[in-house]
């Protein structure tokens, strides 16, 4: 009896276990159902990326795009902002200003500029002082718009030390780095909003400093 046993099951076991050689199929399922497959996910395309880095960027000044190729545009950094009194401060609505650099002359830039500030019936800010004054060695120009709002240049020359000058970080303008002023000889500020005349009018006052008139076109000689 016991040898008629033996042999059943040992043909038993050989029908459950795969002969050598023989892949697990069952083993090999375990192992495939516990794979993950990792999509990737889809980078952000160019378009997205410009839009973000443009967004970044402070709004240029609304003035004509062909003046303000003119200059070299130098970089003001967004965060300022956050803590500079032009911006948190100062009261100016649509308040848009841009720092640019020149190697022209201080005359050649304000006989430039001059035509545009001066079109379309706008008026100076000032009372009895005419289009472009002289503020501590820096020639600035502040015009009421007839469309509404007002707008601002600054020429001002940055000599051998390639600084801003104290004068115009009296006036709240923001600080610029001196990687931005490098190899250039004059810095052009450009700016426009609502309420900006006011500002500078303020600052101005607060500064102290002694604003020169320049007489204007129509004055003569003696009166």
């Amino acid at each position: 009896m016991r040898k008629s046993v033996a042999p059943a099951l040992l043909l038993l076991l050989w029908g459950c276990a795969p002969p050598d050689g023989t892949p697990n199929t069952t083993s090999t399922v375990a192992v495939s159902n516990s794979t993950s497959t990792v999509t990737p996910q889809p980078s952000a395309s160019p378009t997205a990326v410009a839009a973000s880095a443009a967004a970044a960027k402070l709004p240029e000044p609304d003035l004509p795009a062909k003046l303000l190729k003119t200059y070299q545009a130098a970089r003001l950094e967004p965060k300022l902002k956050e803590s500079e009194t032009w911006w948190a401060n100062s009261g100016i609505q649509e308040n848009r200003l841009g720092y640019y650099t020149s190697n022209d002359s201080v005359a050649d830039i304000e006989a430039r500029l001059v035509p545009v500030f001066t079109a379309e019936g706008n008026k100076p800010y000032l009372e009895g002082i005419g289009p472009v004054f002289d503020y501590d060695g820096n020639r600035v120009c502040i015009m009421k718009r007839s469309s509404g709002g007002e707008q601002l240049f600054v020429i001002a020359p940055l000599g051998a030390a390639k600084q801003i000058p104290k004068s115009l970080l009296a006036l709240k303008l923001p600080p610029i780095s001196a990687e931005e002023l490098a190899n250039t000889t004059t810095l052009v500020v450009l700016a426009t909003g609502e309420g900006l005349g006011e500002h500078i009018d303020h600052m101005l006052g607060q500064a102290g400093l002694v604003i020169t008139p320049t007489p204007t076109p129509t004055e003569t000689p003696g009166g």
